[in-house]
């Protein structure tokens, strides 16, 4: 059985789509994980910067590091907003259409 032209041109095309596929999965895939260890890489500062204020000497010090922690908190928020829009975005491709 020959195929024709076409046929072949839409089985490559539908080849190619797929490979795209694949390679936007692993992208969203590392994506995940980085936005996962920047989360994790926070929550440390935050614990470091904690223990740090608890034995802080000096108004100077107290004031520099409830500003850091107070930007460290912040960073924490919008990471944990990206994670929960990426979820939703996720969950919603993986409903039947």
């Amino acid at each position: 059985m020959m195929l024709g032209r076409s046929t072949l041109t839409v089985a490559t095309a539908l080849v190619q789509a797929a490979s795209n596929i694949r390679k936007d999965e692993e992208a969203m895939a590392d994506v995940k994980y980085n936005l996962e260890e920047r989360i994790a890489l926070t929550r440390r500062n935050i614990a470091e910067l904690t223990e740090r204020a608890a034995v802080a000497n000096g108004a100077a010090a107290e004031e520099r590091l409830a500003n850091l922690l107070s930007d460290q908190q912040d960073l924490l928020n919008c990471l944990l907003e990206q994670r929960g829009m990426r979820t939703s975005l996720d969950t919603k491709r993986a409903e039947p259409a």
